[in-house]
């Protein structure tokens, strides 16, 4: 609960921290969707897939996004 709070609090602006792990970057990538804030969504998930582009949860949000935007082929590709 700290821990979310606490990311919160970093990410509540909407402001991607230098040195996040992967796992912060999707949470705030994850906040920010589920906010219906989808362009910056995508920009955070990005990121989470910089920093490890085989992480399942990052691909699956970036997959979900992709169909938001109607791009159907992008999806296909993240959930292959």
């Amino acid at each position: 609960m700290l821990l979310q709070f606490t990311l919160l609090i970093l990410f509540g602006q909407g402001v991607a921290r230098a040195g996040e792990s992967t796992e912060q970057a999707y949470f705030h990538a994850n906040q920010l969707f589920t906010q219906g804030r989808l362009e910056q969504s995508l920009e955070a998930v990005n990121q989470a897939l910089r920093l490890n582009p085989n992480f399942v949860p990052a691909l699956t949000l970036r997959a979900k996004l992709s169909m938001a935007f109607n791009r159907l082929a992008e999806a296909g590709r993240d959930l292959n």
